[in-house]
């Protein structure tokens, strides 16, 4: 109950406090593909956060939680719009200078952004609160890494954001519907997406890939160890 305790205000009055508290998401990069300037996730998707915290030597350490919302054109949070709040780390953690891993699985029902009303937003919203001493139930500082959030349905992926590395042990290519992998290639399965980057299948690795069903164009297959795009004649 007391992590709810002015949640409402909580986002409102960030910037009003000045305590020696930091958040670091360390790993935030890793979620914007190439040539975006935003976070990405999909629908049901679970994300590894790479945090640091300190608290501040005059302050106990709270809690830090985390959930989605939507903003609309002017800013302002929409109404109802709030994800159920998840605690990642909890007050029974280190005060000062810790490192943690945590895990967070963005909601199944995110609204989606190409879903969202003109100039309105995706807000992650990832916060840490402290106190004035572990016998309070009263948060009164903060300090955050919030961002604006791409939304995508699940199972779908930019292709900007495969493995940079290009394959080029495969062949033929064009190919008329088999593709075979070279002997070098490590993986477990061959991830075929179109290029819109919706995926389209899922299969076991076996050196040899058939895509001789599907209609004329660019495919991208993503492996462990990189992608091969694949054109289908």
């Amino acid at each position: 109950m007391k992590k709810t305790i002015f949640l409402s205000a909580v986002m409102m009055a960030l910037t009003s406090f000045t305590f020696s508290q930091t958040l670091t998401w360390n790993n935030r990069d890793s979620f914007i593909p190439d040539g975006s300037l935003e976070v990405t996730f999909e629908q049901g998707q679970t994300i590894d956060l790479d945090l640091t915290y300190e608290s501040g030597a005059d302050r106990d350490f709270f809690y830090i939680g985390t959930f989605i919302r939507e903003l609309d054109n002017m800013g302002n949070v929409v109404a109802g719009s709030d994800s159920p709040f998840v605690t990642l780390v909890g007050d029974t953690a280190d005060n000062n200078d810790e490192n943690v891993m945590v895990q967070y699985t963005i909601p199944a029902d995110a609204t989606l952004t190409a879903d969202l009303a003109p100039g309105h937003s995706i807000q992650y919203v990832l916060f840490m609160s402290s106190r004035p001493d572990a016998n309070s139930d009263v948060d009164q500082a903060f300090d955050d890494e919030n961002t604006i959030a791409t939304i995508v349905a699940q199972g779908t992926l930019s292709t900007n954001s495969f493995a940079s590395t290009s394959l080029t042990d495969f062949g033929p290519n064009p190919t008329t519907g088999i593709v075979n992998f070279g002997s070098a290639i490590h993986t477990k399965t061959y991830s075929v997406y179109g290029n819109t980057g919706q995926l389209i299948r899922e299969v076991p690795a076996t050196g040899r890939l058939d895509i001789s069903d599907l209609a004329s164009g660019l495919y991208f297959v993503a492996t462990e160890q990189g992608m091969a795009k694949v054109i289908k004649e």
